[in-house]
């Protein structure tokens, strides 16, 4: 690396499977269970945008990679028969991890409430 083709980090809190992890996950679990799974990195916004970004960044032979956090958990909206929505609790990250490449790079992340959080990058 060279101040000529610098390393570009994207970091986006919501930055969206690329589109052939999502084909995977429907072609294993079906379109439903996709929706869900795809919302564990996006869940609207401007996140799906930064995915695009990164990949044509990448395409341009500039030296990027993209990172984002994994939700374990969603939240779907399901709408009942009276009309009504309910926010249903959803875990997505067993899926998650099978469509992703773990790697031995891990680190402790200190929270606002002094928690720590042990982080795992996949």
């Amino acid at each position: 690396m060279s101040s000529q083709n610098p390393f570009i980090i994207e970091v986006a809190s919501e930055l969206g499977f690329p589109s052939h992890l999502l084909s995977k996950a429907q072609t294993k679990w079906g379109v439903q269970r996709t929706r869900e799974i795809a919302m564990a990195t996006s869940v609207g916004g401007i996140g799906p945008l930064v995915r695009e970004r990164t990949r044509i960044q990448s395409e341009k032979g500039l030296n990027v990679i993209g990172v984002s956090l994994l939700y374990e958990y969603v939240w779907i909206q399901k709408l009942l028969p009276n009309g009504t929505i309910q926010l249903q609790k959803k875990s997505v990250g067993k899926e998650c991890k099978q469509l992703l490449t773990p790697t031995s790079l891990k680190f402790s992340l200190w929270l606002f409430n002094n928690q720590k959080l042990d982080v795992v990058v996949w």
